[in-house]
Parts: structure tokens; C-alpha cells; sequence
């Protein structure tokens, strides 16, 4: 049986809007759904991030060794937060009592997660009457998982997706709200990727919740797929793809490298740089200095080496 869906006008009849709980890290995938709901004039009570205790963090006190700080390759979800005077609370754990009581005091209405590292207990999937959502980047039931975007670039997927959902007890399993299509770009890194579906996301995100009443439909069975964290294998390049292939595994999944080109040797490489989809090399490989030119069943691909 579907739970009933979460009235949004309830609140809205009471002359308020719903207080919003947030979990993400830094990267893009957390911050621009943020940044579109702060711009959009939702009411965000706290931002909760993982750390390396579990305390309010303030911008006095954060450390560089907190994933707290602005860097040109993750932007800080903590700073965006404080920039309109919501609070930031670090959590190493969410089971422990210190998280729970704190999450607890704010009494949100609805938690939103974009992109965090752990699974919610059963107390803070109960805590909010509207029920907690999430954005996932796949077109849910596939690739459920911590590595969506890996698993569907290995795959050689042509298109992705973002998915927002309800939380239940399972690994991405609950009710979706909705779902948008992204067609993967060639060559694209995972840093773009990911702004290019948090932007689509957070689109799906500000359009649900301007509906009265959140709606909901089960996951189907078919198409089902669950991926964990890729292991050294899993980066492995096999010789056999063709180079468009190859490069776009690389380039998009590249803060997973080294990976490994299947030759002999095998060689390790750090990104790719250059794709000839109808190249031809006369051996597997062509290596010049920190680079090489690897030959795939079509094309040929262009490394830096590790």
C-alpha cells in the first residue's frame, strides 16, 4: 500500500511555510539545490553536514581540515548557508544522541538530502510530518547506490537522470516524486555532470514543492540495479570498448583515477585528454613522455599517465 502523500497546503493554511531540514557535503550536488531553495525563499532551519565531531559549527570556528571551507573544486556548502544566517551543524554520526537531539529541537517539517554519506536512522526518517526526500542522480530503480554516476558511465549509458524520492529503510528504494532525463554530455567530468543534474534536481525539488500535495508512486521492480563502491577492478579500461567509450568513462568518473588500460603491461593513467573516434594506431599503444596513445576496438584515446 502507498503512504499517504505529504499535505503541503496544510501548512500553507496556517500561514507558514514548511522548515526544512538539510543534508548534503560539499560538492555541487549539495549546494546548488540549496542555493535554489535559499533563492527561492524556502524556509531552510539548518544545514547538516558530516564532520569530524558532531557540534554547531560556526564561521568562526571551522577548520581547514573541515570540509567546510570554499576551494575552486568543491564549493562550501556550510559558507552558502551562513551567508543567510542558517545554522550549521556537523554530525559524525547521525546515531548518535547529540545529533538526534539537536536535529530533533529545530522540529522540521520536511528533511530534503542532496548527496550525504549516510544512511537515516528510523527515528530521523519518522521526525518530519512531511517525510524526508532525496536526490539521487540516476532514473531510479537503476543504479541505486553511494556511486551512480560511475556505474552508468562504465556502462556506457547515453543518458542519465535525476530522481527525486522519498526515504524509506532500504538503499534508494522509496516512493519517487519525480524524475527528469539528462542526456550524458561527451566528455564531460563528473564535476560538470554533477552541476548539470543538481540543476535539474533542484528544478524537480522547487516544482514539488510548490504542488498542494507531494505526489508519489512506487518504484517498479523491472530495471532494478544496486552498485557499491567501485573497487580497483571496476576501473579497469578494457581494450575492447571503443575510444568515445573509453574517454567518456575516463573524463567522467575521473576523481575515481588511476584507472587501468587492459595492455601489457597494464598501465595506470590519471585522466584523458583526446579522443579520435575513427583514429587508427598501427600498435595497442603509442607512449611518449607522461603520455600515451592507446588503440580500442574503434578510435584511439589520448592519456596522461599516472
Amino acid at each position: 500500500m502507498i503512504p499517504p502523500s505529504p499535505d503541503l497546503s496544510i501548512l500553507e493554511q496556517l500561514g507558514r511555510r514548511p522548515r526544512i531540514l538539510y543534508l548534503g557535503m560539499d560538492g555541487v550536488f549539495s549546494l546548488i539545490p540549496l542555493a535554489a531553495l535559499l533563492a527561492a525563499g524556502r524556509r531552510v532551519a539548518a544545514v547538516v553536514l558530516p564532520g569530524a565531531e558532531t557540534r554547531w559549527a560556526s564561521p568562526e570556528v571551522a577548520g581547514a581540515d573541515l570540509p567546510l571551507l570554499d576551494s575552486p573544486v568543491r564549493p562550501g556548502l556550510a559558507h552558502e548557508a551562513w551567508k543567510h544566517g542558517i545554522p550549521v551543524l556537523e554530525v559524525q554520526r547521525l546515531t548518535e544522541e547529540r545529533a538526534w537531539e539537536a536535529a530533533a529541537a529545530l522540529r522540521p517539517d520536511l528533511i530534503v538530502i542532496a548527496c550525504f554519506p549516510q544512511i537515516l536512522p528510523a527515528r530521523w526518517l519518522a521526525l518530519p510530518a512531511l517525510g524526508c526526500l532525496n536526490l539521487h542522480p540516476s532514473l531510479l530503480p537503476a543504479y541505486r547506490g553511494p556511486a551512480p554516476l560511475f556505474w552508468q558511465l562504465r556502462a556506457g549509458e547515453g543518458v542519465t537522470g535525476v530522481t527525486l524520492h522519498f526515504l524509506d529503510r532500504g538503499i534508494d528504494t522509496g516512493d519517487i516524486v519525480a524524475q527528469a532525463p539528462v542526456v550524458f554530455p561527451p566528455g564531460a567530468t563528473q564535476a560538470a555532470l554533477e552541476s548539470t543534474l543538481a540543476e535539474s534536481g533542484a528544478r524537480l525539488l522547487l516544482a514539488a514543492l510548490d504542488l498542494p500535495v507531494l505526489p508519489r508512486r512506487p518504484q517498479p521492480a523491472p530495471g532494478a540495479s544496486y552498485q557499491g563502491f567501485p573497487a580497483q577492478a571496476d576501473r579497469g579500461v578494457p581494450a575492447t570498448w571503443t575510444a568515445t567509450r573509453a574517454f567518456n568513462f575516463v573524463r567522467g568518473a575521473n576523481e575515481w583515477a588511476p584507472f587501468w588500460l587492459d595492455l601489457d603491461p597494464p598501465l595506470a593513467v590519471a585522466a584523458a585528454f583526446a579522443v579520435e573516434p575513427e583514429g587508427t594506431l598501427a600498435a595497442p599503444y603509442e607512449r611518449a613522455g607522461r603520455t600515451v596513445r592507446v588503440r580500442f576496438a574503434t578510435g584511439v584515446v589520448d592519456f596522461l599517465l599516472a
